[in-house]
C-alpha cells in the first residue's frame, strides 16, 4: 500500500511587546499576520508603531502542517 502525505510550511510574521504578546496576537482574529517583517511593523497600531517603538519587536512564526493517511489495522464501524 503507498503511503499518502502531505507537507507544507508557511511563514508568517507578527509584532508584539514578547513572545508570548505576538503569539496571543496569532491566536486572535483581531490581528492579522504578515508576509514581511515590515508588514508587520506596520499593521500595528499608530500609537505602538510611533509613540512606543521601541516596546515592540517583530517575530517570525514558521507553522509547518504535515498530513499522512493511516493505514489499517484500525476499526470500520458495523452496518
Amino acid at each position: 500500500m503507498r503511503e499518502e502525505t502531505y507537507t507544507s510550511t508557511e511563514k508568517s510574521y507578527l509584532a508584539g511587546e514578547s513572545i508570548q504578546d505576538a503569539q496571543f496576537r496569532a491566536m486572535n482574529e483581531e490581528y492579522e499576520a504578515s508576509d514581511t517583517p515590515q508588514g508587520a511593523w506596520n499593521k500595528l497600531p499608530y500609537w505602538d508603531r510611533e509613540e512606543r517603538p521601541g516596546d515592540f519587536e517583530v517575530y517570525e512564526f514558521l507553522t509547518t502542517t504535515q498530513v499522512t493517511r493511516v493505514s489499517p489495522p484500525y476499526t470500520r464501524s458495523s452496518k
